[in-house]
């Protein structure tokens, strides 16, 4: 009941019109609100949030938190910062199969390993998930991540010889 006024710094009318629109769509569904201004910083944040909080219950090691921590940063200087350097949030709501393909690309380009580019792609699959769940998401992870990237397992051919076996041994058991 309360008349509010603000600017939309728009100068055509239809344009004002329009953000005036999604202002009132808005105002009557939060919940949309939060979906349009949701970042991927806001889904990693969550992911490091959800993983220490496991970490700390002892669901998790203090290793796979640092993971987390370490993939998440690949994601938002990928994602959310431009050629300079200046960050600029990166939207959940406009993520697309597309974006993940030119961050894989970035990265092929910066000489990361298949593997490496994969362990990223686990962590925003997982922070994706959680966004979902807390609501701040409404896609579907495996429409934007790759199904099968994963590098080629490649089955080790060295073995231990019998004298490094014993020199092992001998150390285990002191």
């Amino acid at each position: 009941g309360v008349r509010v006024q603000r600017t939309t710094k728009c100068l055509d009318r239809r344009a004002a019109e329009l953000v005036a629109r999604q202002w009132e769509r808005d105002a009557a569904d939060p919940e949309s609100a939060v979906l349009l201004s949701a970042t991927l910083s806001d889904a990693l944040t969550l992911l490091l949030k959800t993983r220490a909080e496991e970490a700390a219950a002892g669901r998790r090691s203090h290793g796979t938190l640092s993971f987390y921590r370490t993939k998440s940063g690949h994601l938002t200087r990928v994602f959310e910062h431009d050629e300079r350097g200046t960050f600029s949030g990166f939207r959940l709501a406009s993520l697309k199969a597309r974006d993940v393909d030119r961050y894989i690309s970035v990265r092929r380009g910066e000489g990361a390993a298949e593997n490496t580019i994969s362990k990223e792609l686990i962590a925003l699959r997982a922070a994706l998930k959680l966004a979902r769940r807390a609501g701040l998401w409404r896609g579907d992870p495996s429409a934007v991540c790759p199904i099968a990237f994963a590098p080629e397992y490649m089955p080790r051919t060295r073995y231990l010889a019998p004298a490094e076996l014993q020199r092992l041994l001998a150390r285990i058991d002191q």
